[in-house]
């Protein structure tokens, strides 16, 4: 068992205490925002192997949780959702303990989808929040269809992400593509497998904890030109996004933003992304888009993004600049809807490669 508890970077006493929970090992979009709202980030890592155990692993989670909530007595919580009952622990926390606890949801894409949308009682909690965050326009669609309430959701989107790229880069020749998975249901593994097939002489990277692909996706017989890492610490995953020459992400899904984009934004590479609605509106000219249902489209994109990075990087250092100003308005917004809050500080700028 591990949480990680990133603290308060911020410099300015608050008046209130605000925490941030997360049951991840790690979320760089969490620190994204906390260089803007001042919480501490309390991130809960414990993970069990097998699939089959899960509901023991919520169970040391959720004590984890109110261990956290009674340790700190936070005025204001931010969740990240999912998993769905991550807030009603908090509620339950809430209606017994501070019935005055601020709650402010940070609904990741899933949020929305089977199972976590139909756990019984979560859009009636979501609508009893203080504010519900999403990260594009088509998640507030999805937020209101289930019922969520329009004047309680929010739109954030990813900002470039923050990056130290100039301790973690190093010399190499060697063309690398980063594809940095989560081993979900969206991601097209088996297609990505078949395309690096396509392409012998161009190394695929890809990070994430294979021991979640179990059941899902078939990781045997990998091509040669294919290493898996395993979940690896923040300090090395930085070091192969600065060091990659193409950054690759793949959903088969509408609406999912993929941090790994704000990522590859932060550290100035050619991105290779699935070609969907919001990905294209996102990003535009700084990536190639390619078909994720098709081994033969992102292998000709993987080799597109490295004929014409250069121009693909110069094109991404342009959009990283609207990308961080464009966030900051967001922020703004959300800054001025909770106003009374006790909490509001100055804006902070997403820092850049």
């Amino acid at each position: 068992m591990h949480v990680y508890n990133a603290g308060n970077t911020c410099t300015k006493e608050l008046n209130s205490k605000q925490i941030y929970i997360g049951w991840i090992p790690f979320q760089r979009r969490a620190l994204s925002l906390q260089k803007r709202f001042e919480f501490d980030v309390n991130f809960i890592s414990f993970s069990l192997r097998h699939r089959l155990l899960r509901p023991m692993e919520y169970v040391v989670k959720s004590l984890h949780t109110l261990a956290i909530l009674f340790r700190d007595k936070p005025a204001t919580v931010w969740l990240q959702l999912p998993p769905s009952f991550l807030l009603h622990i908090t509620f339950v926390y809430k209606f017994f303990f501070n019935r005055s606890l601020v709650v402010i949801v940070d609904c990741h894409n899933a949020s929305f989808r089977k199972p976590w949308i139909t756990i019984p009682g979560t859009v009636a909690l979501l609508n009893r929040s203080d504010m519900v965050i999403v990260h594009n326009r088509e998640v507030v669609q999805q937020a209101l269809r289930h019922g969520v309430k329009q004047n309680t959701v929010h739109v954030l989107e990813d900002p470039p992400a923050i990056i130290n790229a100039a301790a973690a880069r190093k010399e190499s020749t060697t063309q690398s593509i980063v594809v940095p998975c989560s081993f979900n249901r969206d991601e097209p593994i088996a297609e990505l497998l078949m395309a690096a097939r396509l392409v012998p002489d161009i190394q695929f990277i890809i990070t994430g904890n294979f021991d979640r692909a179990r059941g899902i996706h078939d990781l045997g017989n990998l091509p040669e030109n294919v290493e898996l890492t395993g979940f690896i610490p923040a300090s090395d995953f930085d070091q192969l996004l600065v060091n990659a020459s193409v950054i690759l992400g793949l959903t088969n899904l509408e609406g999912i933003q993929l941090s790994v984009a704000g990522e590859a934004l932060a550290v100035g590479k050619p991105m290779v992304l699935s070609s969907t609605k919001i990905l294209r509106e996102l990003f535009g000219d700084a990536a190639v888009f390619v078909n994720p249902a098709c081994a033969e489209s992102i292998a000709n994109g993987c080799r597109d993004a490295l004929t014409n990075a250069v121009v693909l990087q110069q094109e991404v250092v342009r959009l990283r600049g609207m990308r961080a100003a464009l966030w900051l308005k967001q922020a703004e917004r959300i800054a001025e809807s909770l106003i009374g809050s006790s909490y509001i500080a100055q804006p902070v700028a997403p820092k850049s490669a």
